[in-house]
């Protein structure tokens, strides 16, 4: 499985970006057929507050299943 993680707002941190990869690759044992996952990272701006985290998972089939979570 292929994860690729990004971050908008902020400069992503190693740490960061290893607990990121470290809940995508739990996946693989939730579901079968992953071939990658995209990861967005971002924090609050222009009125917004908090912190966001995007997971896009990409299955074999084409089919595509999307995450957001805040805090």
């Amino acid at each position: 499985m292929r994860v690729t993680v990004t971050a908008r707002h902020i400069d992503p941190t190693p740490s960061s970006d290893a607990y990121a990869r470290e809940k995508a690759g739990k996946l693989e044992h939730l579901f079968d057929g992953i071939t990658s996952v995209t990861i967005t990272l971002d924090v609050g701006r222009k009125g917004r507050v908090g912190q966001m985290a995007e997971f896009i998972a990409h299955v074999t089939g084409g089919g595509t299943c999307v995450s957001h979570a805040k805090a």
